[in-house]
């Protein structure tokens, strides 16, 4: 123990430990002043903002709040580990009080230290575009209430620790019950960064891996050697270490964003793009892109392939949130009120349907999909032209057609809405086997629903003529495809005013089966057999029941409501169709 006596904080005074910590101290100081100033420009960047769509980010603004709480976190850690050492040896009433207090606010400072750090990884995860699950979330808050509590418990029982007539601390028999709450926090920050790993690359991993290191080297030192207390300044450590990833960091994110974003890995050579058409020089393009979908690739493959453009002038934004589409949209209106507009929506069938539902003005606002979901069921009305929708050279060089659409109350849909088991299968609860890959949660939901949720009682109203039953699903689109592989109807016609619709009968479980594979397989003939179908320009569906009920528009949840009344509104879409795709027509 000789080796580590320069460190000893439980037998007397500890100069050394305490020069390091004030030391500490200054530099945590230093580095909070120097995000506060951060945070200053940031907030200005954001007030221009507003004036400015170009910067389409909060310009990490959330994060610097997380980081600058911790730094004020650990100064008031080192404080008040200062101040019970430097009271250590003084048995007046003054040196009782501050004994106990500044170790209660030391080892829960600890724990509220974990918990922002474990805030602070969401948050780098959620600024790459990535969604983290509430799980998450929820699991630290419990850890860390369940920390505190037991803290608290251990002042007046000794749980933890006891201090002696001296105002020196020790050990308890129960001393390790302290560390549980440390390691719950390493574990889960652990799971969360191999969970969304896809997040970061291979060197910011590392960097990642790294901020765990010093408190496990210190928590091991403390407990094997209990005179030597080292975890403040591994906790500083790490904070250093976490100061400098987020400055660095911090310069890439504060680029334009319409500047690319490289790929040192990638060798392909991307050819110039070029205008084809002077008419398209004249309008906004405006990406849109959801970097989620598609797991990230097709966003990074976006960006590398606009910066190959060549005479347009371009906007791209990123939504950072779930929906947010819709007010990215609405803002783009606003600035570029009355000029022509061509908007790119990059991400899935809801990507797609979020974007066009901000659209206020559809005579000068021109739709372009760029697909990068998994399954993009509207495209498929193209055939094997759909394919020719990745190429983004074509689709800025496209042709416009007017298409039809779905309307209700509630809001626009492109390919379908609908109600039934999709509605049961596609509920949140689900998408916690997200983890197993991203179709499993669908796999998973609609196995479960299958053998247990019963048909409901609908009426439902089509062009005047009423259906009545108990209904499995109920399904009218624009389109002809719905899940990636469930045809509903053989031909569409995109712009023919007209809608196409699919009613399953009462059926459950097993009895689900052929049903599918009739839609699978495209058998015409067998989907009349197991499906009320036809064509209408508007359908009414309530339940018997009165009950409210949610639909699911491509995809995406509305609100609940009694009765909802689907209208197509026809040829009412400006629809970009790439340049060398034939316009469809059924």
């Amino acid at each position: 123990m000789e080796l580590f006596d320069a460190f000893n904080n439980s037998g007397g005074f500890s100069p050394v430990l305490i020069s390091i910590e004030v030391w500490c101290i200054a530099i945590s100081l230093v580095m909070t002043f120097i995000v506060i100033t951060m945070k200053v420009r940031d907030a200005r960047r954001e007030r221009q903002a507003m004036s400015d769509i170009r910067i389409t980010t909060n310009l990490s603004s959330r994060r610097s709040t997380l980081l600058l709480c911790i730094l004020i976190t650990i100064i008031i850690m080192q404080i008040n580990d200062v101040m019970a050492m430097s009271y250590i040896g003084s048995s007046s009433d003054l040196t009782y009080y501050v004994a106990h207090i500044s170790n209660y606010i030391l080892f829960a400072s600890e724990y509220v230290y974990a918990w922002i750090f474990f805030r602070y990884l969401i948050k780098c995860i959620e600024t790459s575009g990535m969604i983290v699950k509430y799980f998450w979330r929820t699991i630290s808050d419990i850890i860390l209430l369940l920390s505190v509590a037991m803290l608290t418990i251990s002042q007046p029982t000794d749980l933890f620790y006891w201090f002696d007539s001296m105002n020196a601390y020790h050990r308890s028999e129960l001393f390790w019950l302290s560390y549980v709450g440390g390691i719950l926090f390493i574990s889960i920050f652990f799971a969360c960064l191999v969970r969304y790993r896809k997040a970061f690359s291979q060197k910011r991993k590392i960097v990642f891996l790294s901020f765990m290191i010093c408190p496990i080297v210190a928590l091991f030192i403390r407990y094997l050697f209990f005179d030597v207390s080292l975890l403040v300044v591994a906790y500083f450590v790490t904070t250093f270490i976490a100061f400098f990833e987020f400055s660095f960091s911090r310069a890439r994110w504060l680029r334009p964003v319409w500047q690319p974003i490289a790929n040192l890995r990638e060798k392909e050579v991307l050819p110039d793009i070029r205008i084809k058409k002077s008419s398209t020089r004249n309008i906004k393009h405006i990406f849109i892109v959801n970097p989620i979908a598609g797991g990230y690739k097709y966003a990074k493959d976006l960006r590398q392939r606009l910066s190959k453009v060549k005479d347009l002038e371009y906007f791209v934004f990123v939504s950072r949130k779930e929906y947010k589409e819709h007010d990215i949209m609405e803002r783009v209106q606003k600035f570029f009120q009355g000029e022509r507009i061509r908007v790119y929506c990059c991400g899935g069938s809801g990507t797609a349907r979020n974007i066009i539902n901000g659209i206020r003005d559809f005579e000068n606002v021109e739709v372009a999909y760029y697909p990068c979901g998994m399954t993009n069921d509207f495209l498929k009305s193209f055939g094997e032209g759909q394919d020719r929708f990745t190429d983004i050279e074509a689709l800025i060089n496209g042709t416009v057609m007017k298409i039809d659409y779905l309307k209700t109350k509630d809001g626009i849909a492109l390919n379908t809405i609908s109600t039934g088991m999709d509605s049961y299968f596609l509920q949140e609860k689900f998408k916690v086997f997200n983890v197993f890959g991203g179709r499993v949660p669908y796999f998973v939901g609609a196995f479960v629903t299958m053998f247990t949720k019963t048909p409901d009682e609908y009426e439902v109203d089509v062009d005047g003529r009423v259906i009545r039953g108990a209904f499995s699903e109920i399904l009218i689109g624009n389109g002809n495809t719905i899940a990636g592989f469930l045809r509903y109807c053989d031909k569409a016609n995109i712009s023919d005013g007209k809608l196409n619709y699919m009613i399953e009968g009462n059926r459950w479980g097993l009895g689900h089966i052929k049903p599918m594979q009739v839609a699978i397989t495209n058998d015409d003939e067998g989907r009349q057999q197991y499906f009320k179908v036809g064509e209408c320009k508007r359908m009414i569906v309530r339940r018997l029941d009165d009950k409210p009920f949610e639909m699911v528009y491509d995809g995406e949840f509305d609100g609940e409501m009694k009765e909802w009344q689907i209208d197509v509104v026809k040829q009412g879409l400006n629809f970009v169709v790439p340049d060398g795709v034939e316009v469809y027509e059924g």
